[in-house]
């Protein structure tokens, strides 16, 4: 966490004094284990003592909120693989992507040259990868029987089975060589993607191409370990299909072999690709908390990216603790520990949490420190196991009346990009508040 070193300029020595002496006061609090309410009552008035807080009596509750539904038309990184994560459950991401040849002057055959087919291979380049790869657990691949619509927002929950025929995978086998995944397809497609003489009209512009070659869509393969959901880069040079083939004269007599590669990109922006997410809670710890009372506090809090499960936490009664009389919130620091399981290593937390409310006409915000303030902070402490915020704006929204609903949605920065997930303590949260009392 940056902060901004801001220098006092006192009108006069008076001024300095009593601007040094909250600090003071703030210092000792911390290193003194003595009621820091009581330190220093000697050098203000009782209406301008700053109070400490470490808070024993504000409670919170913790639930689990529903999962989200986003857009995941043409992420230039998107999410493939299978997950299998003994307190989330299952995670799969499937993806679905039109092909463009990388040339629009191919010709394959002719009158007196017959092109055969030698193999076709897809090759998908790993930027980054999230748990542990299982080199057991492969990729099936299909082809799209209808066209995907360049102008939809497909999202999270577009499935992708409306696309496939399921009993019909093109892929012979898949396998992990280094930082790509590798997969071998059919001769069936490979002779698809070759067409007749009097149709190579296909291949002089793209949108004809997308015409008659709607895509490919690939599915990871189940796996009983924890498995890796890996970040593809789809515009990487080595990402590509691969047509090897071969060109017989009318004797059948070999002339040349060589290959013809497609992108899963296009340079005239008519392509299209999006990923599906599937959850499934039901094989993790996390389903017993689902189908609890919902009136159950939750002693453990679960958040998870791609579209996964959020959770809310509520203040009880920090209105009771405050009372009605007059105060000034100088700072609040909340302090929400970390559960660690036994993957925990593995599948490590997301870098930086935030919150979320809902204002008066039930709309969702960002609440004002994440957005307004350099201090909010909401990354995750490795030495001390928890993740820390500055909620002092929104807390005085709260204590003031702008602000009426006391629940705080707890989520990761850029869930949409990354699959990581932590296991919170509600419970052991804790609240420090820092105030002057009137």
């Amino acid at each position: 966490m940056n902060k901004k070193n801001r220098k006092l300029k006192p009108k006069n020595l008076i001024q300095l004094f009593l601007g040094v002496i909250p600090f003071i006061i703030l210092t000792i609090a911390f290193s003194c284990e003595e009621d820091p309410s009581a330190l220093g009552s000697n050098l203000l008035p009782d209406s301008d003592k700053v109070k400490i807080h470490y808070d024993t009596t504000i409670s919170f509750n913790g639930y689990l909120n529903k999962k989200e539904d986003y857009v995941t038309v043409s992420q230039s990184h998107p999410r493939l693989g299978y997950q299998n994560d003994p307190y989330f459950g299952t995670i799969e991401a499937r993806y679905a992507t039109n092909f463009i040849p990388i040339s629009l002057s191919i010709t394959f055959e002719n009158d007196t040259l017959f092109a055969t087919v030698d193999s076709t291979i897809l090759y998908i380049i790993i930027d980054s990868a999230y748990g542990d790869r299982d080199l057991s657990a492969g990729f099936k691949v299909y082809k799209l029987i209808k066209p995907m619509e360049n102008d939809s927002l497909y999202s999270s929950n577009s499935p992708i089975e409306d696309f496939i025929d399921l009993s019909d995978p093109i892929s012979l086998y898949s396998k992990y060589e280094g930082d790509t995944i590798i997969i071998k397809l059919n001769n069936n497609f490979g002779d698809f993607l070759i067409p007749p003489a009097d149709s190579i009209y296909f291949y002089r512009a793209e949108d004809k191409f997308i015409e008659k070659y709607y895509g490919i869509a690939i599915i990871p393969d189940e796996t009983n370990n924890i498995g890796e959901l890996s970040s593809i880069n789809l515009y990487h040079a080595n990402s590509k299909l691969v047509l090897h083939y071969h060109r017989n004269d009318p004797d059948g007599i070999r002339v040349d072999t060589t290959e013809f590669s497609y992108l899963f990109y296009s340079f005239n922006g008519l392509s299209t690709n999006f990923t599906e997410i599937l959850h499934n809670h039901e094989e993790g710890i996390i389903f017993d908390y689902l189908n609890n009372d919902s009136l159950e506090t939750d002693d453990l809090m679960f958040v998870q990216g791609l579209g996964g499960m959020t959770s809310k936490l509520i203040f009880n009664n920090f209105r009771n603790y405050l009372g009605d009389s007059l105060y000034s919130i100088l700072n609040a620091e909340m302090y929400i520990p970390v559960y660690e399981d036994e993957n925990f290593d593995l599948l490590y937390p997301p870098e930086r949490l935030y919150f979320t409310s809902i204002d008066t006409d039930s709309i969702l915000y960002q609440i004002d420190d994440y957005i307004n303030s350099n201090f909010f902070n909401g990354y995750y402490d490795e030495d001390m196991k928890r993740y820390s915020f500055d909620i002092s704006m929104h807390l005085k929204g709260l204590l003031n009346g702008s602000h009426t609903d006391s629940i705080l949605y707890i989520k990761q920065i850029n869930s949409s990009l990354y699959p990581h997930r932590v296991i919170l303590k509600p419970n052991d949260t804790k609240l420090k508040i820092t105030y002057t009392k009137h």
